[in-house]
């Protein structure tokens, strides 16, 4: 790795940490709702304001423009993992959860959030009826803050390198019950996580 990759990665890493404990702080402070989390997004914006640190080639696509996620912090026990999302236009996840509470952040791109509500009870194992109550672009200073319930799919529109920081409250690849939903079926099954770059 060449000197000025290496020091841009140990300022890296070193800012990821600084917003981290930051963000620590705030959900030690004032718990997990949505206020909370519009102020974990605050502190993302401020670390994604930092471009000098999250240039693109350090966070390539995969084969293909494949779209991939780098781990750039986690806790020992899994807590507070925050993970550098990259993709292009083509990307679409299906309607999910996540378990946890998580925050997204664009540093270079954008990304269309479907957000929806869910309408049955959850008492037939399989079925589940969901309903897009909204959609939301994150760019710039907007964030989707979202609970461990809500509810969303994610798209990439266009050809940019889009990058956003994913922060999660428990790590993605302890995330065991997390269900995708298939709105057309009214069915919903196990969502594992994708390949993670640790």
């Amino acid at each position: 790795m060449p000197r000025n990759q290496r020091e841009t990665a140990a300022h890296r890493s070193e800012a990821v940490a600084e917003t981290v404990e930051r963000i620590q702080g705030i959900e030690q402070a004032d718990g997990v709702d949505y206020p909370s989390l519009e102020k974990i997004g605050g502190a993302l914006f401020d670390l994604a304001a930092r471009k000098d640190l999250f240039p693109a080639d350090d966070f390539p696509l995969g084969p293909n423009k494949a779209s991939k996620i780098y781990l750039l912090q986690e806790d020992p026990d899994g807590r507070f993992a925050l993970y550098m999302s990259v993709g292009t236009g083509g990307k679409l996840t299906p309607p999910h959860d996540h378990t946890t509470w998580a925050v997204i952040v664009s540093v270079q791109g954008r990304e269309l959030n479907l957000l929806f509500d869910r309408l049955d009870d959850g008492s037939v194992p399989g079925k589940a009826e969901i309903v897009e109550s909204g959609r939301k672009v994150v760019e710039g200073r907007t964030a989707v803050c979202l609970l461990p319930d809500d509810i969303h799919a994610v798209a990439l529109e266009g050809d940019e390198h889009a990058m956003l920081f994913h922060m999660y409250g428990l790590g993605l690849d302890r995330l065991d019950r997390r269900i995708a939903f298939n709105q057309a079926e009214g069915t919903y099954r196990k969502f594992p996580a994708g390949p993670i770059v640790k």
